[in-house]
Formats: C-alpha cells, structure tokens, sequence
C-alpha cells in the first residue's frame, strides 16, 4: 500500500496480514480457497479492502467478527451477499436485535467451544471460551501460522483501554490471560494499535492484571471505612460510599503507577480507572479461591 494511505498492512505470518491504522487493527488471511478477514473497523473503512486488494486478486469469501462492537465490525457492510459471515451465537443474537445495517447479521454461526475450519489448506480455529469482554467474543487461531487473535483483552506494550476495555464481565476479563496463554502462538492481535503482539506481551499484561488485583484488594484493607465515615457522616450513605471506594481507588492508583508508570504506554492515564473497575468487583463479587492472590500485609 502506498505511505500516504494513514494505513500500515504488515505480514505477520506466512499469507496472514494485519492492517492498522494505529488505533484500530483487522486481520485477513490469502488462502487457497480466497481471502478470509477478521473484523472490519469502520475507523479503517474501505481501506481494508484496498489493503487486500493490493496483497492479492483473491475474492474475500469470509468476514469473521470477533464480537459485536461497532468499533471493531462497524464496516462490515463494505462486504456483499456472496461472502460468507461468520460469529459466534450471541453475537448474531444481539446484531439481530440492533438490526444495524453497518453490522449485517452472520450467516453462519459458533456455538460453545472449539469450531475448526479449513479455507483451501488453510485452518482456522473459533473458540467461544467465555464472556472475556463480551459475551460471545472469539478467539481466534491460524494454528500453522501461529497467529492467535482476541479483541480487547491485551493491549501489547500499553495498559488496557479505560476501565479495562470497557468489560462486561471483570473476572472473565482477569481469566482471559490464562486462556490466551494457554495456546502455541507467536503473534499476538489485539485488535488496537499500531503493532501485533508476542507471547511475552500477553504474559506482562497479565502480570499488570494480576498486579492490579493485588493493589485493589490490599488499599481496601488500608482504607479504613469508619475513618471515613467518621468525617463524611452517615447522612448521605452514597455520598460516604463513594467517598471511601474514591480513595481505595486512589491508594490502588499510587501502587499500581509505582510499579508501571513508563513501563507501559497509558498507565498514568488509564490505571485510576483500572483501580476503580477493579476494587468494585471486589466489592460485588469477590474474587474465586483458585485465583485470588495471596493476601499481603497491611502496614
């Protein structure tokens, strides 16, 4: 693609490219059978097309969405009848309900688990492991090429987007790191960003996820809730409430930027957000006996 596009198309594996605009990314595969593509970001647009275009003369015959979100399949419309969309069932689900044009409904469909398919010689694998970021999100595996992509999980080199990517489902948002490291892939796509991923990214965003866990649940036991309510009162409960998890997330924010400021691009930004996010869902939901940390001592 020519320099003055404001897209970068990177081959990360052997016929397996990914597109960028260094906010937004998608992916497309050139197989025997035609051109496969992961999500379609409107930000990117029809340039995704030009992208493909411009690798090969191959049809695209499959859209894989990864999830539901606009953001990130909000161009799929840019794709007629003939290709053949693929997503997992609450996906097409919620795309049915919201009857989007800009998001047409899937035409074929994944259940729970683990979906093989081949395109010529080349296999793709779609598993529906969990509401990680949404219900219904992919992950997606070209096994020979080692190319592994989820969306909104892990964010290589920077923090997650606030409020840890807007998840729908905080813990399942904690686990999807273990998932992820739990298959053989080289690259990473994380569907943000200028540049893919390796293994040692995903397992440093764990490490920022494990750590943040950590920071949440030992500022709750620093921050003394009577203290608080000692000079907020007790007359405006959400007032005293609010109050108190303010500054659970501030001393949360004070640790957490201790250990990562300058080591990942966004921490200053995002991980008072985090810290917010994280100290609620312990707050509501605790944190499963298998993977809560081991308690640190409070000073």
């Amino acid at each position: 693609m020519p320099q003055d596009t404001g897209i970068l198309v990177r081959e990360v594996a052997p016929g397996v490219h990914m597109v960028t605009d260094g906010l937004y990314q998608a992916l497309f595969a050139v197989t025997d059978a035609g051109v496969v593509v992961v999500d379609a970001p409107p930000s990117i647009g029809p340039r995704l097309s030009q992208a493909i275009a411009a690798a090969t003369d191959k049809p695209v015959i499959a859209l894989i969405y990864t999830h539901s979100h606009i953001d990130h399949i909000g161009a799929a419309d840019q794709y007629g009848p003939e290709v053949q969309r693929i997503a997992s069932v609450p996906t097409r689900d919620k795309l049915a309900r919201l009857a989007d044009p800009r998001r047409p409904v899937p035409t074929r469909v994944v259940g729970p688990g683990s979906t093989g398919m081949r395109f010529g010689a080349t296999e793709v694998q779609l598993d529906l492991a969990g509401a990680f970021h949404e219900p219904g999100n992919l992950i997606v595996l070209f096994p020979r090429e080692k190319v592994l992509m989820m969306v909104d999980i892990v964010y290589p080199g920077w923090v997650p987007f606030t409020n840890l990517g807007m998840a729908e489902d905080v813990q399942g948002f904690i686990d999807a790191h273990d998932v992820l490291l739990g298959y053989d892939f080289s690259v990473f796509v994380g569907g943000h960003l200028s540049r893919p991923g390796t293994r040692e990214d995903v397992e440093t965003a764990k490490t920022y996820v494990t750590d943040l866990v950590a920071a949440a649940r030992e500022a709750q036991g620093k921050v003394d809730f009577m203290g608080v309510a000692g000079e907020i009162g007790f007359a405006n409960r959400w007032l005293l409430v609010k109050t108190w998890m303010d500054r659970v997330a501030d001393a949360c924010t004070v640790s957490m930027l201790g250990k990562w400021e300058g080591k990942l691009g966004g921490a200053s930004v995002s991980t008072p957000g985090h810290c917010w996010i994280m100290q609620e869902h312990l707050n509501i939901n605790g944190l499963p006996a298998t993977s809560a940390p081991e308690p640190k001592p409070v000073s």
